[in-house]
């Protein structure tokens, strides 16, 4: 053994492992090397153009073809990503959308390099798709409950959403079985107020015109007023009075004429008081006296 490392000088050595490399890289650099690979076409949305996509990936076979170094990285495109934006999708001729195989040779190019040739061997990649559709629907309030009203007050405008309906977009077959919600917290409802409150989220492949509505409702404090109205029959003058309930802002300034309208039926001997209310949230509580008598004659 020390006679051969005597024979086998240390340059010797060095040229002969230099020459090694030298070929080896040329071997490599010369070399053109194929790989089939299975990679997905990704969308990045599944609302594309008025369409739905049923499927927003779709694996697709290609061949990859480099040389020299590169060739020995073909096995980073198995099961690679190609993401495809909205703008390069098209309507084909049996209707649905597809992306033109030039257009995902483009992208790999500008993701990993010219170094590279893709090969793919047919001219689109089909997406399946249904033709979206578009019908104004109403929002419905879920969780009316969860508004509490403080003691004393009642609702004098009832809650109610704004906008009411909204326009839905997507497969007619997923909207005929949608219905738009939008849900109400737990909240202490004092005055006048609005929430603004989020749609409830839909099922995949449904849009809507708006993201959010407000829901309006007011409630007031519930008084009780007296009100006082003269009636002369004969000789004799009645004090007809009328208790009268409802909203404190209702009450507080109007007249008897403002909320009701009170008649008298005439009979031979009384007249009997009758009592119209003309605002909704105004109630009668009693009226007397109710029936008025005639005085002797």
């Amino acid at each position: 053994m020390k006679r051969f490392k005597q024979i086998i000088r240390p340059d010797a050595l060095t040229f002969v492992l230099f020459a090694g490399l030298v070929w080896l890289v040329m071997t490599i650099t010369g070399t053109t090397s194929t790989k089939s690979c299975s990679i997905n076409v990704v969308a990045e949305s599944s609302l594309v153009e008025g369409y739905y996509l049923l499927d927003t990936i779709v694996p697709l076979m290609i061949d990859v073809e480099s040389s020299g170094i590169n060739a020995l990285r073909l096995g980073q495109f198995e099961d690679a990503l190609v993401v495809v934006e909205k703008e390069l999708f098209f309507v084909d001729k049996s209707g649905q959308l597809s992306i033109r195989s030039e257009d995902i040779k483009a992208l790999l190019s500008q993701e990993y390099g010219n170094e590279y040739s893709f090969t793919i061997t047919t001219s689109r990649v089909m997406f399946p798709s249904e033709k979206l559709s578009s019908v104004n629907v109403p929002v419905v309030l879920k969780g009316i409950r969860n508004a509490t009203l403080p003691n004393g007050m009642r609702w004098s405008e009832a809650l109610r959403i704004e906008p009411d309906t909204v326009v839905l977009t997507g497969p007619i077959a997923r909207m005929q079985r949608t219905q738009v919600f939008v849900t109400l917290p737990e909240v202490i409802w004092e005055g006048s107020m609005a929430i603004s409150l989020p749609l409830d989220q839909l099922e995949k492949g449904l849009e809507l015109s708006v993201n959010s509505v407000d829901v309006i409702g007011t409630s007031e404090y519930w008084v009780e007023k007296e009100f006082i109205y003269q009636r002369r029959i004969g000789q004799r003058v009645y004090e007809v009075k009328l208790w009268l309930s409802g909203p404190f802002s209702i009450l507080k300034n109007s007249e008897l004429i403002d909320l009701c309208e009170l008649t008298f039926q005439d009979f031979d001997t009384f007249e009997m008081a009758q009592v119209t209310i003309r605002n909704k949230d105004v109630e009668l509580l009693s009226i007397t006296p109710h029936k008025l008598e005639k005085p002797l004659q």
